[in-house]
């Protein structure tokens, strides 16, 4: 809850950090009116670089996401979660250009029956990446399949 992080920072309580997500960044810019950034992570997902309406219902496009990113007067990072099939050089270039320190790529947990990409192309993606950005990459276990 965003009230008891004012709380806690305003009681004087600096040891705490704060990572808040959100698929409607422009939304949570506010919160940073009256807030420190010190301490505090901004994160929004990215699953592609497609639209695919049954999923991602009416989330704003991932570019808009990532662009909204550069705004954050914090450290950022983009969960790839659930990751979907993309259009590896334009997704590639909109995470490398989001200036987010921190990427996680997460298959589909759920079995949803989601539009997956290749265990290839997943790869291809994490060496542009890495190649490209200075970011740390955490790749969660569920990749492996």
């Amino acid at each position: 809850d965003i009230d008891v992080c004012r709380a806690l920072r305003h009681a004087g309580d600096s040891k705490n950090r704060y990572l808040l997500q959100s698929k409607h960044p422009e939304r949570a810019l506010f919160f940073f009116d009256s807030f420190p950034s010190s301490g505090v992570i901004f994160a929004t997902a990215a699953e592609t670089n497609r639209h695919y309406p049954a999923v991602m219902g009416n989330a704003p496009p991932v570019a808009e996401r990532l662009e909204e990113l550069e705004k954050f007067p914090t450290k950022t990072m983009v969960t790839v979660e659930p990751i979907m099939d993309f259009d590896l050089l334009l997704f590639s270039a909109l995470l490398g250009s989001s200036g987010a320190t921190q990427f996680n790529i997460v298959a589909d947990s759920g079995h949803n029956g989601l539009p997956e990409p290749s265990a290839d192309k997943v790869r291809e993606l994490i060496a542009s990446l890495r190649d490209n950005t200075e970011a740390k990459i955490v790749l969660k276990k569920n990749l492996r399949r």
